[in-house]
């Protein structure tokens, strides 16, 4: 109605802009979409009218899943705990780091397949027989690591291998041998390959043939028995005709 030159005053549910025009206008605005003439808002693209008819929301084809909420047009926002799946465009349960052969079913809580248990916050293959010196790579399979192979007996123990027999001494690791106990290192030998008998005295005038036992050279012979000492042969006794050390007859 104009009630005075050049002034304009609107109808109720009207309001003026500054040119004197009347436009409708709803009783608490109509944001992301437009006030028609009976009072209610028509949506902009991608919002949908709420069940009063009195807001525009952002529209989500199908919802947000499981703790999102609609913030935009076809945009999900998630809830801490909560992660956004990129195929599905909706939210669900967050795990960390997720959940290998398992489901996520709570916040970083994994419900695990058969054959598979939790492990921190992910589901591994479960080995119940263990898995010595390897990795559980499938329900009850156990896969050695290079240099080791499989015990086929148990085969949840992988054991060391050595391209090269282990002469006196056992395969303790990769191509890496330990001589046995009265045993040490040949001299030259690789990776400890070959182990000799050892004499921790030494063998004086003999060859050390068994863990601290000694075998005299050609024309010597033990002072003692159990003595590891050998000393040069000089005659032999006339009535035993035994072998008689030097040593013996000079009386020392």
């Amino acid at each position: 109605n104009c009630t005075a030159p050049n002034v304009c005053e609107c109808r109720r549910g009207f309001v003026k802009l500054e040119n004197n025009t009347c436009i409708p206008t709803c009783p608490i605005g109509c944001h992301n979409g437009v006030c028609t003439n009976n009072g209610i808002c028509s949506c902009n693209s991608g919002y949908e009218l709420n069940k009063d008819g009195k807001y525009c929301n952002p529209h989500c084809s199908g919802g947000c899943g499981i703790g999102g909420a609609c913030t935009g047009p076809e945009t999900c926002t998630c809830s801490k705990g909560f992660s956004l799946n990129r195929e599905t465009n909706k939210c669900g349960y967050h795990c960390e780091g997720g959940c290998g052969e398992g489901t996520c079913i709570a916040p970083n809580k994994c419900s695990c397949k058969p054959g598979f248990k939790n492990s921190g916050n992910s589901c591994v293959a479960d080995c119940p027989r263990g898995c010595r010196n390897g990795d559980c790579t499938a329900p009850n399979r156990c896969t050695c690591k290079p240099g080791w192979t499989l015990d086929q007996e148990t085969e949840s123990i992988c054991t060391p291998h050595c391209s090269q027999p282990c002469l006196n001494g056992d395969c303790v690791g990769p191509n890496t041998c330990a001589c046995k106990n009265g045993y040490a290192a040949a001299p030259g030998s690789e990776n400890n390959n070959k182990c000799v008998a050892f004499c921790p005295d030494g063998c004086p005038n003999g060859v050390c043939s068994a863990p601290n036992f000694c075998i005299c050279n050609q024309g010597y012979v033990k002072v003692a028995k159990g003595n590891n000492v050998c000393v040069r042969r000089t005659r032999r006794s006339l009535m035993h005709f035994e072998l008689i050390p030097e040593e013996v007859l000079k009386g020392y």
